[in-house]
């Protein structure tokens, strides 16, 4: 039975206290259930080819089979390829600027040493983004037999976010998730939740759903609670062993100046970009180079703490796997009656690592993103602008009539809107 989402936060709780007490306990159940699904599959996959070859083999030696029955066999063949290629998990690569260790010797030679310290295989590839984030994406180039490719993404704005050392506490969280059997056994679990996503869909679409529907209502629930919870215990892992080599201190500061950085990019920087909507035809031809430059500005104090201390109210929730920033900074060994205080680094970045780590590549790379930012945007960028043309001449001729008579009520919500929307 399909849990509602009450049901779901509270398997979770429970599946996290069996972690926390028992983890050999909970790692043997994971294990078990993402063989169990995979098992179902082959099952029914073997069951239906079994058919198949037993129907075409009666077609072929005996007379029993008619022709309609004989060619109503071939529809066997719908949820057997839907299974297979729903077991043949193929993710699109992720977008970005890939990197090569000649334009970033410094980054490089980071990653290097940091994945030699944490016993972690260094990334296949390292692209650059424009996200405000970090991470480690695991493509298998077979499927559910893995063989992954590893990509290391680093947002350009993140690390002109942060100090050097703040920076390498992010890089080893990142590694962390790549160390030992950890990542191994990680991948698997991902690739198990990707898979189940995928052919759920596939044999929905195809029309084959009856022979899943039953078993999809108890499993996928169930593996879901069970696979969030180690997703987000692989967080906790990946800042404990980030720690052990730069430094809890390290670690802590770069949780806190994410958190504070996003919320100024969400609430000041981005709004005034659209603001300029009102004035310009075109889009700014320059956008990720203001957006370094301001964020290496001097943040407002009174800002800063303020954004501080609402990301210290967020609780951490079954929406993201993610633990809120209270939690991790309690996991890397602060007293529960510790009451955190606005580190400078986080109001004043003197050197950023955008600067520290890439050096001659910083420029091209923020070039390269400028001109691909609006190219992306210019077509809607003027369809808006000049939608809110229009919006300032209806909203200006509804008020030169309020001033001599009075609106109806159609008018007069008209007039509300285009005054919100301006």
């Amino acid at each position: 039975m399909a849990l509602n989402q009450e049901q779901f936060e509270a398997l979770v709780k429970r599946l996290e206290t069996l972690a926390r007490e028992q983890p050999k306990n909970y790692r043997l159940r994971l294990g078990l259930l993402a063989t169990l699904g995979y098992a179902y599959l082959f099952l029914i996959l073997g069951s239906l080819l079994s058919i198949f070859i037993g129907l075409v083999w009666l077609a072929s030696y005996s007379q029993s089979l008619s022709a309609l029955e004989f060619q109503g066999s071939f529809l066997l063949l719908i949820p057997i390829f839907a299974i297979l290629k729903s077991l043949w998990v193929r993710l699109p690569p992720p977008t970005g600027r890939v990197l090569d260790q000649k334009e970033a010797p410094h980054l490089f030679a980071a990653i290097k040493d940091l994945s030699s310290s944490l016993d972690a295989p260094c990334p296949d590839q390292v692209i650059i983004t424009t996200e405000f984030n970090a991470s480690i994406v695991q493509l298998p180039r077979l499927g559910i037999f893995g063989w992954q490719k590893n990509y290391l993404l680093l947002g350009l704005p993140l690390m002109e976010a942060l100090t050097p050392e703040q920076f390498r506490g992010v890089l080893a969280h990142e590694l962390a998730h790549l160390s030992g059997n950890h990542g191994r056994f990680a991948s698997w679990i991902y690739r198990g939740r990707k898979t189940w996503m995928q052919i759920s869909s596939q044999v929905q679409e195809n029309g084959n759903s009856f022979l899943f529907y039953y078993f999809f209502n108890w499993y996928t629930p169930i593996f879901d609670a069970y696979s969030f919870v180690f997703v987000r215990m692989n967080e906790y892992e990946a800042d404990r062993c980030a720690a052990r080599v730069v430094g809890p201190k390290n670690i802590a500061e770069a949780l806190i100046n994410v958190e504070i950085r996003n919320y100024f990019l969400e609430y000041s920087f981005w709004p005034r970009v659209s603001r300029q909507l009102n004035e310009q035809a075109e889009p700014p031809s320059s956008m990720y180079t203001h957006m370094l430059n301001t964020l290496r500005l001097e943040l407002a104090f009174h800002d800063a703490e303020r954004w501080f201390h609402q990301a210290l109210k967020k609780q951490t929730n079954t929406q993201d796997t993610h633990p809120c920033l209270t939690e991790r900074l309690s996991a890397l060994g602060l007293r529960p009656d510790w009451q955190p205080k606005l580190p400078p680094s986080t109001v004043v970045i003197k050197v950023s690592s955008a600067h520290h780590f890439l050096k001659g590549a910083l420029e091209p790379l923020t070039n390269h993103f400028n001109e691909n930012w609006k190219q992306e945007v210019s077509l809607s960028w003027q369809e808006r602008h000049n939608h809110l043309q229009k919006s300032k001449k209806s909203l200006h001729r509804l008020e030169e009539k309020a001033q001599h008579q009075l609106l109806t009520a159609e008018k007069g919500w008209e007039r509300a809107h285009r005054t919100a929307e301006l």
